[in-house]
């Protein structure tokens, strides 16, 4: 398993690499997809989320039905899988649990909410998780696990309502 600052790393570098990072608003992940010339596809896909292919293009399979904040996260989620899981052959990522899958959701975290960018927001916000939600474009509950991940909260129970 990789250290969290090694995932944080990993996803600031390709930020900077794409200047995704706006100060007035969300994190701009189309650069980045735009950037490494990733194929993003809405449809029914059943168990499968991305893929990269052998060329190392990135698939991003889009369910139908849900959020702009979800489709955010299943984005920065399988950015996480593109750059912390890709060996040069081709790869599928289905839904499920595991090591990989706990590693590409804690890069979406640090992909969509940069630590320096989130600690300066939820400062100027006081806390207010559901403003800094709005802000970044993610949900309330991502905001509340980055705040603990980052030590700005210290009640789990805040996160788990």
């Amino acid at each position: 398993m990789r250290k969290r600052e090694e995932i944080e790393r990993a996803a600031f570098s390709l930020l900077s690499e794409f200047s995704a990072i706006d100060s007035d608003g969300p994190v701009n992940l189309q650069k980045i997809l735009v950037g490494i010339g990733a194929d993003v596809r809405h449809g029914a896909w059943g168990n499968e989320q991305s893929r990269i292919n052998a060329d190392g293009v990135l698939v991003v399979f889009l369910p139908q039905h849900e959020t702009a904040k979800q489709y955010r996260f299943l984005v920065a989620h399988a950015l996480g899988h593109y750059c912390l899981h890709f060996y040069g052959s081709e790869v599928t990522f289905m839904r499920g649990s595991g090591r990989d899958v706990v590693e590409a959701n804690q890069f979406a975290s640090a992909l969509m909410m940069p630590e320096s960018l989130f600690r300066s927001v939820w400062a100027e916000l006081d806390g207010d998780a559901h403003k800094v939600a709005e802000l970044m474009w993610v949900s309330t509950a991502a905001v509340h696990v980055r705040a603990l991940v980052l030590r700005l909260e210290k009640d789990e129970r805040a996160v788990l309502g």
